[in-house]
């Protein structure tokens, strides 16, 4: 038994009780009742008190997207672990990979407690919409890609001064692009199959399939953020048209790669690739890209 403090949007936080470290799915379902029911009060208090709407502050759309990113990474990272200590019978490491994925449903669920519904691409009505959903976007895929590219560019630095050659400077930075991203995009795919096996629309899970998929999805995602690199450094120009030019062309290759990216994920998975749920999971990871 446990307590746990779990904030509302409103800012307020509530102690609940749990049976272990993090809550279950079960437990979930009960503190999202408790702390809806406990906010509608507090605002309903509010509004009484000072006849004025409750007004939250929740923070930048970049800083969400953030929270959300970091979660989800870090359960998709707890998943591969947790799948190396399976098929290599390292019971520790399985054991803290299945603990990092608890945390990292866990953070998943705090931010969920604590902030607005994030914002699909269909909800875009204006300018503001508009911006709080790049916002989002950025914020959210930040974490990984901001990893992807650090080792793509230090890998292209290192590999070119310790050879002396671009070319290969080039293709050991791509290569530590797509190891950086393979584990948690790993993790992504075996997620996705566990949920088909679980709602019984696949046998079980093929991890071969799975790390078919990782490879070529970790492969595109460090090329392609190869090209924005390059686009961020270009000699000559200021570093303002630097910026801009950089993530124009950047945001040129990353829409197609998301959307290859998804296609692998699905594909692996088992699922449809044409029907209306592939087409709309598309069109969001193009623009997200």
């Amino acid at each position: 038994m446990g307590i746990i403090s779990v904030a509302g949007a409103s800012g307020r936080k509530y102690p609940i009780n749990i049976a272990g470290d993090v809550p279950d799915e079960i437990e979930r379902g009960r503190i999202q009742q408790y702390v809806a029911a406990q906010e509608q009060a507090f605002a309903q208090e509010y509004t009484a008190k000072t006849g004025k709407e409750l007004q939250v502050d929740d923070g930048t759309a970049i800083g969400r997207g953030w929270e959300r990113g970091m979660a989800s990474a870090k359960t998709r990272l707890g998943t591969t672990q947790r799948i190396i200590g399976e098929q290599t019978g390292l019971d520790f490491l399985k054991d803290y990979g299945a603990g990092v994925e608890d945390q990292g449903q866990y953070e998943q669920f705090l931010a969920q407690m604590a902030q607005p519904t994030p914002l699909e691409y269909t909800d875009v009505k204006g300018l503001n919409s508009g911006f709080t959903f790049v916002g989002e976007q950025v914020g959210q895929t930040a974490p990984e890609t901001g990893a992807i590219m650090g080792a793509t560019l230090l890998g292209t630095i290192g590999g070119t001064a310790a050879t002396g050659n671009p070319v290969t400077g080039t293709a050991l930075g791509i290569t530590a692009g797509a190891l950086t991203a393979s584990p948690t995009i790993f993790g992504g795919h075996v997620q996705r199959q566990e949920e088909e096996v679980k709602a019984g629309r696949k046998d079980k899970v093929d991890l071969t399939d799975a790390l078919a998929a990782t490879v070529g999805s970790a492969t595109v995602e460090a090329i392609a953020d190869r090209f924005l690199i390059l686009g961020l450094i270009k000699p000559g120009q200021k570093i303002f048209s630097r910026t801009i030019g950089g993530l124009i062309e950047g945001a040129a290759v990353e829409a197609p790669t998301e959307i290859l990216q998804q296609v692998l994920e699905r594909a692996q998975a088992g699922l449809p690739l044409t029907d209306d749920a592939a087409m709309q999971e598309y069109i969001t990871s193009g623009i997200s890209g």
